[in-house]
């Protein structure tokens, strides 16, 4: 994620323009393609220019999705309409594998048969023209990607390096056909369209996760930390939580430890500053709840140090809150949240706090309850 978003710039109006622009170079592309796909017999060739005709409507989609999720937040929708773009960016993909599973069915029925295309030095100008403009399209993506960060646009460089590979390998069999009378062009378009299909599927997986809610990338979590960390105020944090909308519609929220002798005002104050950094900073609208710490207690200080220093080890995946001394009872409680994999150790872990505790204060039992981080 970037700090100091950017706001000299419309990031809907520069993936429409993008997406746009697109649409124009594939549907000229497609159409040049048909022409000679139809005039040399070509089926690499006029599955090229079908893959190019099908990327005019990748564009269209990619057009949709920003027009979609610039609309502002309503009642049905009040997190706002971003996550259309991971919408869009599945239906990309599906294009992308139902083009790939296409040539795939030609090329085999044309490799079966034998049937070989006619070599043209015109054709072959064309098609190397197409990877030269197709290059050209994968940097335009790739480069406004970067700026607009966008899952679409991401589909629409992949889409446009994959046809760079499907051209290339059929320029390669219009050579090849005048100097052998094997199918070349048949088994380059199998290549082709397993490349195709393979990238396609990885696209699928990527967007599906991003709908489903996946766990945000550490970046993501470690600037958060960080920026409410920074607060001379806070002792700590726990239960951090990012929830993904959209490119630029993250939601977070998290728990921060206060003294609980602080002034209310000074707390207050303290959580809307970093609540005002996050957005500014990050575009992240989070919500910070405090936490009241008794740290006029030396034992519990001591205590809670002690559990810090033994859950080090373990970083983003372990941490604790609700830590509380029964001096009645002589036991510790507290609340241990684990990742998945120190969940399946969580006995492990729990001794090692034991042991911590123990330090401090010695025959002091602990219990702990465990959340899933």
């Amino acid at each position: 994620m970037t700090k100091n978003v950017d706001k000299t710039y419309d990031r809907e109006k520069e993936g429409v323009v993008t997406a746009i622009t697109g649409l124009a170079l594939n549907l000229v592309l497609g159409a040049l393609k048909l022409a000679f796909g139809l005039i040399t017999g070509s089926l690499s060739m006029l599955s090229d220019a079908v893959n190019n005709l099908s990327d005019v409507g990748t564009s269209a989609v990619v057009v949709s999705s920003f027009a979609v999720s610039r609309k502002k937040a309503d009642c049905g929708h009040p997190y706002g309409h971003g996550r259309f773009e991971y919408v869009a960016g599945f239906i990309v993909s599906i294009i992308i594998i139902f083009v790939g599973a296409e040539l795939v069915s030609s090329s085999v029925q044309r490799l079966m048969t034998g049937e070989r295309s006619t070599y043209s030095a015109a054709a072959l100008v064309v098609l190397c023209a197409s990877i030269a403009v197709k290059a050209a399209m994968a940097v335009m993506y790739a480069a406004k990607n970067k700026r607009v960060k966008s899952d679409t646009l991401a589909a629409a460089c992949f889409d446009s390096v994959s046809d760079c590979v499907v051209t290339a390998l059929v320029a390669a069999a219009f050579v090849a056909a005048k100097f052998t009378d094997f199918p070349v062009d048949a088994l380059c378009g199998i290549i082709a369209a397993l490349f195709i299909i393979f990238g396609g599927v990885k696209i699928v997986v990527g967007t599906v996760n991003r709908l489903l809610g996946e766990r945000p990338d550490g970046t993501t979590e470690k600037e958060i930390a960080e920026l409410v960390t920074a607060s001379p105020l806070v002792l700590g944090y726990h239960d951090l939580m990012v929830h993904d909308y959209g490119a630029e519609h993250k939601i977070a929220s998290v728990d921060a430890e206060f003294d609980k002798n602080l002034p209310f005002v000074e707390v207050h104050a303290a959580v809307d500053e970093i609540e005002r950094k996050a957005y500014s900073e990050y575009k992240i609208n989070l919500v910070v709840h405090s936490d009241p710490i008794d740290t006029s207690d030396p034992r519990y200080v001591a205590v809670r140090h002690a559990v810090v220093a033994a859950l080090e080890i373990y970083g983003r995946n372990a941490s604790f809150h609700e830590l509380a001394i029964d001096d009645e009872n002589k036991t510790v409680s507290l609340h241990l949240r684990l990742s998945e994999r120190l969940m399946r150790e969580r006995d492990h872990v729990t001794a090692e706090v034991m042991s911590a505790v123990d330090g401090v204060l010695e025959g002091y039992a602990v219990t702990a309850e465990y959340d899933f981080m």
